[in-house]
């Protein structure tokens, strides 16, 4: 099991031999109210996403896709947030998410996710 932090919020995936070298996604953290800048590589035709739990005090009552990919889909699941390449696209891609929910103190907050995708064959 590796867990990831992603702007503040709590991912966690569980990653096996065969995933980790379709999917890569580095932990990295922000804050409330801002945007971070996530990371992800994923080999050309294949699925790679993050599971969404909220962490760090913040209850996740909602996500959203704010930027759409220009050469490939991204979709929520009631679980996690994947983005599948064009068939054939290799290169950079690029989309944005937001979390909606309350952090530790009952504020309601927001955390922009801008996730920098590297297409690989």
């Amino acid at each position: 099991m590796k867990a990831y932090v992603f702007a503040g919020v709590f991912f966690c995936c569980s990653v096996t031999t065969a995933q980790a070298q379709n999917c890569y996604v580095p932990g990295f953290s922000g804050v409330d109210n801002s945007t971070a800048i996530g990371y992800m590589t994923v080999k050309a035709g294949k699925i790679c996403g993050v599971t969404r739990i909220g962490g760090d005090g913040m209850m996740v009552t909602g996500t959203r896709i704010v930027g759409r990919p220009r050469a490939g889909k991204v979709g929520l699941t009631p679980t996690a947030i994947r983005y599948m390449p064009q068939p054939g696209y290799v290169g950079p891609d690029a989309f944005t998410f937001q979390n909606q929910g309350r952090n530790r103190f009952g504020q309601a907050t927001v955390r922009t996710i801008r996730m920098q995708v590297n297409v690989v064959a």
